[in-house]
């Protein structure tokens, strides 16, 4: 499940975790979070019903940053096509997501688009090498556009 933890200000401690409440957390299981820029969309890998692949991503939607997430979106079929399905970033506006297959090294990580939020994503475009040959993961785009942040272990430096 997906927890959240707060504190008053950066130098107090974190308070006792709490649960997040459904839609978010369900029967099945909620693992990897992620927050657009804007803390207004979480993206969560859930095996919940309505799945494409092994696990999927999810998206939910929120009017504040104090406020309880109220919507639910499969990123689908196009974003999770097989094994357990990480999304690693999402924009502002939720045109824009990069997720990771993680099915068998190596990881395919591509980068998917949509016209509007209302519509379904389309096909992904892996992304170029040496994403093709590593086992990449946790992408993050730069709040610009201009770079990419990512872990891997296959990449000699």
């Amino acid at each position: 499940d997906v927890w959240l933890s707060r504190r008053v200000a950066r130098t107090d401690p974190f308070g006792a975790p709490e649960r997040l409440l459904p839609p978010v957390n369900s029967a099945a299981s909620e693992t990897i979070s992620i927050f657009s820029p804007d803390g207004l969309t979480l993206c969560v890998t859930s095996n919940r019903p309505g799945k494409f692949a092994g696990s999927d991503g999810f998206l939910f939607r929120r009017s504040s940053t104090t406020a309880n997430f109220a919507e639910e979106e499969n990123l689908g079929r196009n974003v999770n096509t097989q094994g357990f399905i990480v999304p690693n970033w999402i924009s502002n506006d939720r045109k824009f997501v990069i997720a990771t297959a993680h099915t068998s090294p190596p990881y395919r990580t591509s980068w998917h688009t949509r016209a509007s939020d209302s519509e379904p994503f389309g096909i992904g475009h892996p992304l170029a090498a040496p994403f093709d040959k590593t086992q990449a993961g946790g992408s993050r785009l730069s709040r610009d556009g201009q770079r990419l942040y990512f872990h891997t272990r296959d990449i000699q430096g």
